[in-house]
């Protein structure tokens, strides 16, 4: 349940550029941008890259003190590797948020980009399918609108803005995560 000035950090893990924001809960569809960033893995081997995410990650945490973490839900293809690694950096963010007594929601991408958008809509006006890209944009430029070019000043990329949705989609769904349909007909016994 979400309260007036409560903090959230919104976080889109990757591999190689972790996208970090914190917003404040002012109101119903009122937020505050406080701060956001990406942390980068430069070149360094996954153990050296583990040890800088989880001191990053600390100090963000410390620095602003959240109390609930948003995040991208991890979405991998058939690339094992990637798989393996990925649960590693969402390994050291779980005991990092056990550790510090904050609650995770996670959301798939689809949902944040539906619930900042107000819902999506898969192809241009001209008809045709809109690519990962042009979605990418459509969800920077609503976020954008949403906090005003101002709270932008320092550079951003993908990695923030899809932070930044995960923020405002936990603010919209009011902290919980989606519920998944059950499928009508189907018995298990």
């Amino acid at each position: 349940m979400l309260f007036e000035n409560f903090i959230i950090l919104g976080l889109d893990i990757s591999t190689q550029s972790t996208g970090w924001s914190v917003i404040k809960y002012i109101s119903e569809n009122k937020y505050k941008m406080i701060d956001y960033g990406t942390i980068e893995r430069n070149g360094m081997d996954i153990g050296e890259t583990l040890v800088f995410f989880e001191n990053k990650l600390k100090q963000i945490i410390e620095t602003y003190h959240p109390n609930g973490i948003s995040a991208e839900a991890p979405f991998v293809g058939a690339n094992k590797l990637v798989i393996q690694k990925l649960s590693m950096f969402h390994g050291v963010m779980q005991l990092i948020a056990k550790k510090e007594k904050l609650p995770i929601t996670y959301y798939a991408v689809m949902t944040l980009k539906s619930k900042v958008l107000g819902g999506i809509k898969a192809k241009n006006e001209d008809g045709t399918k809109k690519t990962g890209k042009e979605m990418k944009k459509e969800v920077a430029d609503k976020i954008i609108e949403i906090f005003g070019k101002s709270h932008f000043l320092k550079e951003f990329n993908d990695d923030v803005t899809d932070s930044i949705s995960a923020c405002v989609t936990y603010c919209i769904m009011n902290g919980e995560p989606v519920e998944k349909k059950k499928k009508k007909g189907i018995k298990k016994h």
